[in-house]
C-alpha cells in the first residue's frame, strides 16, 4: 500500500489514479472537487465529510446553513428550550431543512448508504432511488 499526503486542492503531478481517496477536510455540498473523481479508478472509493452546518467560532452554540450559489443563509441560535432562526436571501434555508427532515422521516429515515451521490464536471446531486427499499 502506498500513501500520498498532499493538498488535494493543489492537485498532484502526473496522471496517476487511485483506488481510494480519503479527504480529511470537509467539503461543502455542491462543491465536491471533480478532480478527485478523475483521479479515482472505476469502482474506487472517495471518503469525504460533507459540511452543511457551519459552527461559529465567535458565537458558540450558533449553527449556520449556507447556500453559496444563491447567497442565502440561516442561523439557528439556542434560547433555553427553543431556538431562534434567522433567514436571509432568496432561499428560505431553514424552512427547506425542516421540510427535508420531515420528508426523510416519512420515508423511514433511510441511511446514508441508501443514497446515490452523482458528481459530474457540470453537476452534483444526491438522490434516494425509488428502489431503495424504503
Amino acid at each position: 500500500m502506498e500513501t500520498i499526503e498532499g493538498d488535494a486542492a493543489a492537485g498532484l503531478a502526473g496522471d496517476r489514479q487511485f483506488d481510494r481517496i480519503i479527504a480529511t477536510a470537509g467539503v461543502h455540498l455542491g462543491q465536491f472537487p471533480y478532480s478527485w473523481v478523475e483521479r479515482t479508478i472505476p469502482g474506487g472509493v472517495i471518503v469525504a465529510r460533507y459540511d452543511v452546518w457551519k459552527a461559529s467560532e465567535y458565537r458558540p452554540g450558533v449553527a449556520w446553513l449556507v447556500d453559496p450559489l444563491s447567497g442565502s443563509w440561516a442561523s439557528v441560535v439556542p434560547e433555553g428550550e427553543r431556538f431562534r432562526v434567522r433567514q436571509v436571501g432568496p432561499r428560505r434555508l431553514w424552512d427547506a431543512a425542516e421540510a427535508a427532515y420531515r420528508w426523510w422521516v416519512e420515508r423511514g429515515e433511510p441511511p446514508l448508504s441508501a443514497w446515490e451521490w452523482t458528481i459530474t464536471p457540470d453537476r452534483q446531486s444526491v438522490t434516494l432511488p425509488p428502489d431503495s427499499g424504503r
